[in-house]
């Protein structure tokens, strides 16, 4: 990857080894004149085992990405790269009722719990934990008892999907960045210039 102010061999590989296993139950009953009007219930469990294992590194015999500046060299980096390896486990389970009141009301009403879990290769225990109860209630009412004008109202709590980033940084698998600097030849000397030893690179924190 060359410009005007980056040459040198660079570049960077990224892969990720992703697996998931999942299992979905449910099953539903309907009943009429239960409790004053037709009740639709159903329930419900799902569980997922998930894994994923990410590589990132620069590429090259050396591992290292030079920078120029005024098409004389700056900076180099050298970075063997990183591993994650990680593990999530999801459970849920709900139930919910669609209930028809009267010929014109209808009510829906629900209830979902999620558990999630999340470890680290190499990190001791589960180092993510989070858990929640999420309602849902809506309805639906027929203003004037013909089906042609009806009122519909929802409310709902729902959960955005666990990600590996959230929990992965806990460890990583990764090598010690190093940051040569060019020195510049100095005026009036033959020496085209040399790289020098300078800070730590520090594009990732361990």
């Amino acid at each position: 990857m060359n410009s005007y102010y980056k040459t040198g061999s660079w570049g960077s590989s990224n892969r990720v080894d992703p697996a998931r296993y999942q299992f979905n139950a449910s099953f539903s009953h309907f009943t009429e004149d239960f409790v004053r009007g037709d009740h639709d219930f159903k329930f419900g469990a799902e569980f997922e085992r998930s894994a994923n294992k990410l590589q990132f590194g620069y590429t090259g015999p050396n591992h290292t990405a030079y920078w120029d500046y005024y098409g004389e060299p700056y900076l180099a980096c050298q970075y063997e790269g990183y591993v994650t390896d990680t593990r999530y486990t999801r459970l849920e389970a709900f139930a919910q009722d669609a209930w028809q009141v009267t010929k014109r009301l209808n009510i829906n009403a629900g209830l979902r719990f999620s558990q999630n879990w999340g470890t680290v290769t190499g990190v001791p225990g589960v180092v993510y934990n989070t858990s929640r109860l999420a309602p849902r209630f809506g309805f639906s009412f027929d203003l004037l008892g013909d089906r042609t004008t009806v009122l519909k109202a929802h409310y709902g709590q729902f959960t955005e999907g666990t990600l590996r980033i959230f929990f992965e940084y806990r460890r990583r698998l990764m090598s010690s960045p190093r940051r040569p600097r060019w020195r510049p030849r100095r005026a009036g000397s033959t020496n085209r210039g040399a790289w020098e030893r300078a800070a730590a690179c520090r594009l990732m924190a361990a």
